[in-house]
């Protein structure tokens, strides 16, 4: 079953970029990302359902919140950017760029996590930017 969530992931991660290249041709791009900040907020209710009836009862969490907007940060600052770029360039070739991102998340969760790499997952990693670099061209 895990093999399915994955690959209906990767298939959502895929079509994000194409409707965020798509969403980029409607308008100033400060206005898009404003459209794309309501969509967001207008799934709070969906996301708040969800967590009350799995995630159990709410209590708040200072570390959490600090965290998650933490996230909502940099995920705000990439999608901007990202927004920009599709804007001026071929969804696939910003894509393919921009999806050097688990490159990144593994060196920082080495440096700052503490996390270990094994020589597998180091030659992945080679393979995958190498992969990019060929994509990018």
């Amino acid at each position: 079953m895990a093999v399915v969530w994955l690959v209906l992931s990767t298939i959502l991660w895929g079509s994000w970029a194409i409707f965020e290249k798509k969403l980029t041709g409607t308008g100033n791009l400060y206005w898009v990302n404003a459209y794309y900040v309501m969509a967001e907020v207008t799934a709070a209710p969906f996301y708040i359902w969800a967590a009350l009836k799995f995630g159990g009862q709410f209590q708040w969490n200072w570390s959490m919140a600090g965290w998650a907007y933490a996230a909502w940060g940099a995920n705000a600052g990439a999608t901007m950017i990202g927004l920009y770029l599709l804007s001026k360039y071929d969804a696939g070739w910003v894509t393919s760029i921009t999806a050097a991102y688990p490159l990144v998340t593994v060196v920082l969760a080495i440096l700052f996590l503490g996390e270990q790499i094994s020589v597998h997952g180091l030659i992945g990693a080679v393979l995958v930017a190498a992969g990019l670099v060929l994509l990018s061209l």
